[in-house]
């Protein structure tokens, strides 16, 4: 990770501001400066502005750009214009401070600003754009059948890993495997999971006992997940 953080720039404005210095020449940084300051300046930057200032809001946009969402798909899903989410990409939150996935998951990891953040970050790397356009679309987009079932594996593999790594007679491995069996019946009928890792895992799951219920054990999936 670039020794930056993803707001540098709205940093950067700040400390002109504060040591008064000129604005910066830059045109968003200049309208920014402009707009912190009391003088006038674009609808654009006022609306970017508006979102940083307002934790639900940052917290949501933020989490789309970290996961790599476009400012187009930004806008299909949460209803903010490309334009304003391109000016907050610029001024606010610039995801090229990451040189890789390893930066976002760090940086996730150690976000602590809002109890929302967190769980919108680390759901942005641990599980993708996809995942958060469906949660934040409210039920206007779906993902296709090819990358539904793609995450619904994925999600089988982390439930039988983490299965694994504890006690085979504990209630979180019981839970665990039954929602890795679950999502495998999900994804696919048989004729489509031909993979060896598929079949392994499939014949590793039957080997236990997946009658165990969320009511039964006070476990949830949220639970698991996190």
């Amino acid at each position: 990770m670039k020794k930056l953080s993803p707001n540098h720039r709205y940093l950067t404005v700040k400390a002109a501001i504060d040591d008064g210095k000129k604005a910066p020449a830059d045109g968003l940084m200049g309208e920014l400066y402009a707009l912190l300051t009391g003088k006038k300046a674009s609808g654009v930057v006022e609306h970017a502005n508006d979102i940083y200032i307002h934790d639900f809001k940052r917290e949501t946009l933020e989490s789309l750009l970290l996961a790599g969402a476009t400012p187009k798909e930004i806008e299909q899903t949460v209803d903010v214009n490309a334009g304003i989410v391109k000016a907050y990409q610029a001024l606010f939150f610039d995801p090229t401070v990451f040189d890789n996935m390893l930066d976002r998951i760090q940086y996730s990891g150690e976000y602590t600003k809002s109890r929302y953040g967190q769980d919108m970050k680390k759901l942005a790397v641990n599980l993708g754009k996809e995942v958060l356009k469906v949660r934040l679309s409210q039920g206007n987009y779906a993902v296709s059948p090819d990358v539904a079932k793609s995450t619904i594996r994925a999600t089988a593999y982390m439930m039988a890993q983490l299965a694994k790594a504890n006690p085979i007679d504990s209630s979180i491995s019981r839970e665990a495997q039954r929602w890795a069996q679950i999502c495998l019946k999900a994804s696919a009928d048989e004729k489509d999971i031909r993979t060896d890792d598929a079949s392994s895992l499939r014949m590793e799951l039957e080997k236990y006992d997946v009658s165990e219920t969320e009511e039964s054990s006070g476990i949830s999936p949220d639970e698991i997940l996190h």
